[in-house]
């Protein structure tokens, strides 16, 4: 993968990412498709602890998410904005935030 030349993934690919991420599930906003995360925290000092980690992946991968946060439950979409798809580059970010999850 190469953050300037993501790959978007093909739906046996989508279908393959959502057996590996379970948690995580495919949405449409309006014509595009998003890789979205529901989590809930047992308080907001943990759910934004993991939001600043959230930041540091991003900033690792160049690849910034949406990200929504009401006292402890955080929501997260990923999705390519260059390429309007969910591409490679959302699946490697993805799976970096599933194993910050719970730590």
């Amino acid at each position: 993968m190469s953050a300037n030349h993501p790959k978007p993934l093909n739906s046996q690919e989508l279908e393959d990412l959502l057996k590996l991420l379970p948690q995580w599930n495919i949405i449409k906003e309006g014509d595009i498709d998003k890789l979205s995360r529901e989590i809930r925290f047992p308080d907001f000092t943990k759910a934004f602890a993991f939001l600043t980690e959230v930041a540091a992946i991003s900033e690792k991968f160049d690849h910034h998410a949406e990200i929504y946060n009401s006292y402890n439950f955080v929501r997260i979409l990923l999705f390519t904005h260059t390429k309007s798809k969910i591409t490679d580059l959302d699946r490697e970010v993805a799976e970096e935030i599933e194993k910050r999850i719970g730590s």
